[in-house]
């Protein structure tokens, strides 16, 4: 399966005190994320418009898969 070079870029949110760094990869591949249907850029916007009643994910990306 080919994989693209994109889907490798890690992506980091500023979300008041909260520094958030995901890698897409390692995303797609965690069972509670991949469940709950949510992907980077999903994952992104709820960031960019989070209010108090969201949860904050604190996801380190995983170096084996980069």
């Amino acid at each position: 399966m080919l994989e693209r070079k994109r889907t490798n870029r890690t992506y980091s949110v500023m979300n008041k005190n909260t520094f958030i760094l995901y890698n897409r990869n390692w995303l797609r591949s965690n069972r509670l994320l991949k469940a709950m249907r949510i992907s980077a850029e999903k994952l992104k916007l709820m960031m960019a418009s989070a209010s108090k009643n969201l949860h904050i994910f604190k996801v380190k990306p995983n170096k084996n898969l980069t």
